[in-house]
């Protein structure tokens, strides 16, 4: 769900100062509304491959064996597409997810 920070009520942004206060001190409605805005642009920025990668390729990605990758996968922390031809894929942008840290 994506929030506009224009869409963000007063009463909302003095919450979210107050109980960020004793971590971020310096905190203010403005320079939160700012930071958001800030955030957004930079994700809007981030490329969003839907490129296909093969298993062997996304495991090399990941500095992890074979059997590694599939005990991930069938953990279910790596989701893969059936391809009509019956092999399996994965979506790059899961894998650049994982190796920024976001999954």
């Amino acid at each position: 769900m994506k929030i506009e920070p224009k869409e963000l009520k007063e009463s909302t942004l003095v919450a979210v100062v107050t109980l960020l206060n004793g971590a971020v001190p310096e905190l203010t409605a403005e320079s939160l509304v700012e930071a958001l805005k800030q955030f957004g642009a930079e994700e809007a920025n981030k490329p969003k491959s839907d490129r296909l990668i093969t298993r062997k390729e996304a495991a090399r990605l990941l500095s992890v064996s074979m059997p590694t990758f599939w005990r991930m996968e069938k953990n279910g922390a790596i989701q893969t597409v059936s391809l009509p031809t019956g092999g399996r894929r994965v979506r790059e942008h899961q894998i650049v997810k994982i190796l920024e840290g976001r999954v």
